[in-house]
């Protein structure tokens, strides 16, 4: 009897204890939703788009207990998440605190205390292969309007970024701990002329609202650092592993 209890508990660790990172990846409709427990009947907490990173931390059945890059938990179909391959997690990184490339995506992350409060990224969809780029932000004065990006280069010439029908939340997603995410499509025929804007740029600056400025009829802005974004950037872009 001690060495069958022994062996349930071995097989239970086993099976439900993982340290995985999945993405998203969901054929289908693009999209993913994340619920309150490992099945249909538990509320929807919010949908997570294909290629967004999550970590497994246990498994029921069909069902992964998951954590999103915010903090937030929930319960997602397994078989509509791909595990990130051990190539996908190699990291290239021009130096400390700057540009770094990982699992399709090229970021600069803002952190504070140990704990990322802004991300500037470009990434490519692991579905189409079509690229993005957007803002994430945390803060206790949430953002809630997207109104625009530029690129300053050194010489001082700034260049407005084409950001399609982002404006306003049409490509906002908000969690509720504060942060949010501007995710912004980019056209095939703005794809090389935008990519070499962020390469060659000094610094990118997004002007968003808040709950507060909102309040005062005034918008906010972040700059956030491009320097090595040009050798990040390129590693997306020759990332075989990605739809081409």
């Amino acid at each position: 009897m001690k060495y069958l209890s022994f062996l349930l508990i071995f097989l239970t660790l086993s099976t439900n204890l993982t340290a995985d990172t999945l993405i998203i990846n969901d054929a289908k409709d693009g999209w993913l939703n994340l619920r309150s427990g490992p099945g249909t009947s538990f509320r929807v907490i919010q949908r997570m788009d294909n290629g967004l990173r999550v970590q497994e931390l246990e498994r029921n059945g069909n069902w992964s207990n998951i954590a999103l890059p915010d903090g937030r938990e929930g319960w997602a179909f397994r078989k509509s998440m791909k595990t990130a391959s051990s190539d996908s997690g190699k990291m290239v990184r021009s130096g400390p605190g700057e540009w770094y490339y990982q699992d399709g995506e090229a970021a600069w992350d803002l952190s504070r205390n140990g704990q990322v409060i802004a991300s500037v990224f470009v990434g490519r969809d692991l579905e189409t292969g079509d690229y993005y780029y957007g803002l994430y932000r945390m803060s206790p004065d949430p953002m809630i309007h997207f109104m625009g990006v530029s690129v300053a280069k050194s010489g001082g010439k700034v260049t407005e970024l084409a950001a399609g029908d982002c404006y306003g939340r049409n490509c906002m997603t908000s969690y509720d701990n504060g942060s949010a995410q501007v995710r912004i499509p980019i056209s095939r025929q703005n794809e090389a002329a935008l990519l070499e804007e962020m390469k060659s740029g000094k610094d990118i600056t997004f002007r968003y609202q808040t709950k507060a400025s909102y309040a005062d009829d005034a918008f906010k802005r972040m700059k956030m650092g491009l320097k090595g974004s040009r050798r990040a950037i390129e590693a997306l872009q020759n990332d075989r592993r990605l739809p081409q």
